[in-house]
């Protein structure tokens, strides 16, 4: 690079309003960017000798630096990241990078000197997080994440540092569908979480020790009627099921009714139990404009057919 006067170019790279700056004083390129193209800058960027240094954040865009990254390197390869996430000179965040392929972060989020949690990557990955949730400096809580081809499948919870599993959590396609937990720390799931789209629908818990669900919550009504679907299919008695969740008339009758041709309050329900079912067999959730149903097949005529029924109401 040159010495001499300081000197400066602009350039627009991915939206981004760039300004370069060369100082005399030493091979230091500063870079500053404005991401929200009101002609202030909202990063620095400091290099040496093409290497980057440090760099500055104005995260909420009001002129005032609220991050900071210091790159520390040793022999060209870049070993550690120091972050000081609001600016006030103490570092609360580390990264550290003993291979091009692997890397292990530390971070103090109460920033009392003290680290609280422990990241640790291979390529890219998170394979291992530590918390401490008391405050004496050492894990009590440690996460394993377990990988399929690079997409993430399930992740085991110990959640007091006695090298057995208390939790896991499983995924499909990345997103999270069941949580279950031990929470007697004794290697016996008494609690599962299901969710819907990422989101939490219901729970099911184990009260009396048994190894079996005998409580339900729900949070909202297709994850009442899923959950109520594989609860039969597990076993449970559509009766009683009906009886206790069902809001439709039948209900009082273990959800038995018959259902004849031009009758029914649901033509889409009316064609699928008349055209689509056989007996014995156990309808999908079937989605109307009311709400939500599960048909079970008792017997089935030409214009008439003998079901099950159960209806949980829209919100």
């Amino acid at each position: 690079m040159a010495h001499g006067k300081d000197w400066k170019w602009w350039s627009l790279i991915s939206g981004m309003v760039v300004l370069f700056q060369l100082t005399d004083a030493a091979e230091v390129l500063r870079r500053t960017l404005d991401f929200n193209f009101d002609g202030k800058p909202d990063v620095w960027e400091y290099y040496d000798h093409d290497r980057l240094v440090r760099a500055e954040w104005d995260r909420n865009f009001d002129g005032i630096v609220d991050y900071t990254e210091r790159y520390i390197y040793k022999e060209n390869q870049l070993v550690r990241l120091e972050i000081d996430s609001n600016n006030d000179g103490q570092s609360d965040g580390w990264k550290f990078f003993p291979d091009p392929n692997l890397r292990h972060e530390e971070w103090d989020f109460n920033r009392d000197g003290v680290i609280d949690q422990w990241e640790y990557y291979d390529k890219e990955l998170l394979v291992r997080k530590e918390n401490d949730t008391d405050g004496d400096g050492k894990p009590d809580q440690i996460r394993r994440y377990v990988y399929d081809n690079r997409m993430l499948l399930r992740i085991e919870e110990d959640l007091n540092n006695d090298e057995k599993i208390d939790g896991w959590v499983y995924y499909e396609k990345g997103v999270k569908v069941r949580y279950e937990l031990a929470t007697h720390f004794d290697g016996k799931v008494n609690r599962w979480e299901y969710f819907q789209g990422g989101k939490s629908a219901w729970i099911e818990e184990d009260t009396d020790g048994d190894g079996k669900p005998d409580q339900w919550t729900y949070f909202n009504p297709l994850a009442k009627i899923a959950s109520l679907r594989t609860r039969i299919e597990k076993g449970e008695d559509f009766s009683a099921l009906a009886q206790k969740y069902s809001e439709h008339p039948s209900a009082t009758n273990g959800g038995e009714l018959i259902v004849q041709r031009g009758k029914m309050e649901s033509r889409t329900l009316e064609s699928i139990i008349l055209l689509e079912m056989e007996p014995g067999q156990l309808s999908e959730v079937i989605p109307t404009d009311q709400g939500f149903y599960l048909v079970k097949m008792l017997e089935k005529g030409e214009q008439q057919a003998r079901v099950q029924l159960i209806f949980v109401p829209k919100e």
